[in-house]
Order: structure tokens, then C-alpha cells, then sequence
């Protein structure tokens, strides 16, 4: 793995740091001089969720990830936590996760086009019986709007 790792210009992964100090400790790999790309690092900005307690993004599992950029367990295995799936799945979400975002911001926007849901029957008949409350109190209507 060593050998592997060390002829690697990039290692690329999901909680990638983990994986490599996990190595590391073990007395698997020396991860002096590695460069890495953290999918999940840049996942968890795309998807948006801040923690107020650590001032930063949430991290989302690779579970969650997969799902929202629209991933397909079985193409391979149809497993989660397969470490071949794993691979896969983190290949998937970083080639697709730029792309995924603008698609959600895009539909989106188009909800946002949409014109607004009629108030429910019973709404609108409470909104009448609180108009004619201030009919019959002698309120003006343009004091009522306010």
C-alpha cells in the first residue's frame, strides 16, 4: 500500500484524512509529503448545512452525498461500506457534485417561479368572517390593513 500510495501525485477519497492517519498509525504508509483531496470536505460546502458550533459546514456521509448528486448502489454491488463501492461511489459524487448543485439551486429557482398555493378553503373563510368582524365594528378597511 506504501508503494502505491507513495507513487500517487494525489490521493483522492471521502474523509480521506482519516484513512490516511488511520495508515499512518498503523505503520502502513508514512503520509509525510502526501497531497489529498477530501471529497467530503468539499461536499459538505455544496450542500450547504452550517454549524453554528464550529462556525463551518457540516460533513455528510458519503451515504448522503451519493444520494443527493443521485448515485446508483447498484452498479455495483448495491452495498454502502463496501470498500470497492465506497471508491465508486466517491469517484461519482466528486465528478457530479458541481454539476448536482447547480441543478438543485436551478430547480429551485424554478419553485421559486411558481406562482403561490391558494390559502386552503378554511383559511380564506376566516380571513371573511375577520373582514366582516371589522365591517360591522365600523373600522375603516385601510386601518384594518395595517
Amino acid at each position: 500500500i506504501n508503494a502505491i500510495i507513495s507513487q500517487a501525485d494525489l490521493v483522492i477519497g471521502y474523509n480521506v484524512g482519516f484513512d490516511l492517519m488511520m495508515l499512518a498509525n498503523n505503520g502502513v504508509i508514512s503520509i509525510k509529503d502526501i497531497k489529498s483531496y477530501d471529497v467530503m470536505e468539499r461536499f459538505a460546502e455544496i450542500y450547504g448545512e452550517w454549524s453554528e458550533w464550529y462556525q463551518n459546514y457540516k460533513w455528510q456521509s458519503l451515504a448522503r452525498a451519493a444520494k443527493y448528486c443521485g448515485y446508483d448502489w447498484s452498479r455495483q454491488n448495491g452495498k454502502e461500506h463496501n470498500s470497492l463501492a465506497d471508491c465508486f461511489a466517491t469517484l461519482f459524487v466528486k465528478q457530479n457534485m458541481e454539476l448536482c448543485k447547480k441543478e438543485r439551486e436551478r430547480e429551485e429557482q424554478e419553485e421559486r417561479k411558481r406562482p403561490a398555493k391558494r390559502a386552503p378553503a378554511t383559511e380564506r373563510v376566516l380571513w371573511a368572517a375577520n373582514v366582516m368582524r371589522i365591517i360591522n365594528c365600523g373600522i375603516p378597511a385601510s386601518l384594518a390593513r395595517k
